[in-house]
């Protein structure tokens, strides 16, 4: 290599770390920024870090996938804002600006007097531009909307994104981050109400984990607590009763293990003199952070089980609704009636002796009818 091409080698080098050091500066930033709430602040610098980042490394470079990682998590979160009353709130926030402008526009209006001196003027010009005006509005309302991508779709591209990247090593690290790619992409799968492919996604996570954890490990029960979701809002409710009663399960055996390093702790601030009293606070404060846990995900299994048994009579209903619901004093079978009462007024057997189409039509929503312009001048 020449004196030249080594030079440029190295200055390439230098501007890369750089640029990789600037990116992590915005990286932590945006984690503050999420720590304090401010998540559209997080997003804005995650984005800024990513561009920098893909335009410097390469676009599945390892050094992008915890930028890819942060960013589909707070455009997750952001997503849930804008579905929330939060979200609604900030909509609000921006009506007002709207209604602002428009009162200064009429503010700035001149006289009425004024105004219609200039309109027969005007009237030839609006009309022939008031043609390209639109077909311009349609094209620049179109491009808005292409390029108008949900939030939750940039976090679901993300996120998958940084998940490839990590799939390439095998290091315990970066298979838990898989793992933790595949959580939050079963959370976006179930706010956006596809509730089998959350539960999927979630599975795999569930999976990595129980590999390479310990059986206690608070992520597992977080997992099974997820999947115990998933599955209750799939209506899948006995696998969702039976992920919070295994995430209950860990839980316990957390707290066992949590106690006897708390008895150990003891015995050492007896032989040091209260050196070690630090890391018993810190195991009693998180035995008492998991005990408080458990009442909640005993609720979320009554709640699925009441859900279930309400679920099972809407069932039922529907069925007795539709003529199902089996022998009764009217009936001798499903289809046909006895010769004792084939005579009744109200039969569901035709002159043929086959079973009639049931009436359902009660059962069906009524589509409200709109008044026609007559109508409406009237009222």
């Amino acid at each position: 290599m020449s004196a030249e091409g080594a030079a440029a080698s190295s200055s390439d080098s230098s501007e890369k770390i750089e640029i990789v050091a600037k990116a992590s500066e915005l990286l932590a930033q945006g984690k503050r920024n999420m720590v304090c709430g401010e998540i559209p602040k997080a997003v804005n610098l995650y984005e800024e870090a990513v561009q920098m980042l893909v335009t410097s490394c390469g676009e599945l470079s390892r050094d992008c996938a915890d930028a890819y990682f942060n960013c589909g998590s707070a455009l997750l979160e952001l997503g849930r804002m804008e579905t929330s009353v939060l979200g609604a709130a900030l909509d609000g926030v921006d009506v007002e600006e709207e209604k602002e402008e428009e009162a200064n526009e009429q503010f700035e209006k001149p006289p009425e007097s004024e105004a219609t001196e200039d309109v027969e003027e005007d009237d030839a010009e609006d009309e022939e531009e008031s043609i390209t005006e639109d077909k311009e509005g349609e094209e620049i309302e179109g491009e808005e909307k292409e390029e108008d991508v949900p939030n939750f779709q940039l976090a679901w591209e993300y996120l998958d994104l940084a998940k490839v990247i990590y799939l390439k090593s095998e290091s315990a690290d970066d298979q838990l981050k898989v793992a933790e790619c595949h959580i939050k992409l079963g959370e976006i799968s179930m706010e956006t109400e596809q509730h089998v492919t959350a539960a999927e996604d979630i599975e795999c996570a569930l999976k990595i984990q129980q590999k390479l954890l310990p059986a206690d490990d608070r992520l597992i029960a977080e997992t099974h607590y997820q999947l115990g979701l998933a599955y209750g809002l799939g209506k899948d409710f006995a696998l969702a009763i039976q992920h919070y009663t295994k995430a209950i399960g860990v839980v316990e055996a957390k707290i066992v293990s949590l106690k006897k390093l708390l008895e150990l702790a003891a015995v050492d601030e007896d032989n040091k003199e209260n050196q070690e009293s630090d890391h018993a606070k810190k195991y009693k404060d998180e035995i008492k952070e998991l005990q408080e846990l458990i009442p909640e995900m005993r609720n979320k299994i009554d709640d699925a089980r009441e859900e279930s048994k309400d679920m099972d009579k809407m069932k039922q209903m529907a069925i007795e609704a539709l003529g199902f619901s089996g022998p009764s004093k009217n009936f001798a079978s499903p289809t046909k009636r006895t010769e004792s009462n084939a005579g009744d007024k109200n039969t569901d057997v035709d002159e043929n002796g086959e079973k009639k189409a049931t009436d359902i039509a009660h059962l069906i929503r009524k589509k409200r009818i709109e008044p026609t312009p007559a109508e409406q001048g009237t009222s």
